[in-house]
């Protein structure tokens, strides 16, 4: 039995393989920017992400997406405000990770934490009045 399960596994190993070639033979340019997009979230009608370590927001439908934060630190794991008109992100500007929050039409990001260690976002509370993060 369990001499099937790995010859199965190795079987969908190759065939998974195969299709992420011919999938990259016929689109070149899709796997090498890809790989740039990290931390998507969505809320009712946009959808934020990380591309190249700057926060970005598009329409859900789709169409162009617009950078959100400057290009002088590193941003990451973005999340909607339940009414979907801010986004609270982690970054380091100063050489600490710390919590800020911006509004999606962009604008000045405000400093929420001041802790010596990182912090990391991970949601909002459902009423949108706090946000919750790890520290450590």
């Amino acid at each position: 039995m369990k001499n099937i399960f790995w010859r199965i596994s190795f079987l969908l190993l190759v065939l998974i393989g195969a299709d992420c070639v011919l999938y990259a033979n016929n689109f070149p340019d899709a796997l090498v920017d890809a790989r740039l997009f990290r931390y998507p979230d969505v809320s009712f009608d946009k959808i934020t992400f990380v591309y190249a370590g700057d926060i970005w927001i598009a329409k859900k439908e789709g169409g162009t997406a617009v950078r959100l934060s400057t290009p002088r630190g590193e941003e990451m794991f973005p999340k909607f405000s339940p009414d979907g008109n801010y986004i609270a992100y982690t970054a380091n500007y100063d050489g600490n990770y710390d919590i800020y929050v911006i509004p999606v039409g962009g604008g000045t990001p405000n400093r929420l934490t001041w802790h010596g260690a990182v912090d990391r976002v991970i949601d909002w509370t459902p009423d949108g009045k706090r946000i919750l993060f790890a520290s450590g």
